[in-house]
């Protein structure tokens, strides 16, 4: 499983999450503390709304793709132990 920054990191490399960091102008930031993205006006605008709708999202498809590789390790393990028994 990755890591939480590598994760992140992975995340603000897709294109449309880039281009909302740099057209931020610094304005949209992750705040490390609350592990969310903020920016630095007072009132939180549609992009930092956007930007953590994506990365939640972005977090729930990053389990589920664990779950699934989970689960083919467990069968590849599976199937190993049935063809050492063939044997």
């Amino acid at each position: 499983m990755k890591t939480q920054n590598e994760l992140r990191s992975e995340f603000e490399k897709l294109e449309d999450i880039a281009s909302e960091i740099e057209n931020s102008d610094g304005e949209l930031y992750f705040c490390e503390t609350e592990k969310r993205y903020k920016n630095h006006r007072v009132f939180q605008d549609a992009k930092t709304g956007f930007m953590n709708g994506a990365w939640y999202a972005f977090q729930e498809q990053q389990k589920k793709i664990d779950a699934l590789i989970t689960i083919n390790e467990s069968l590849v393990a599976y199937k190993n132990e049935l063809l050492d028994e063939l044997k």
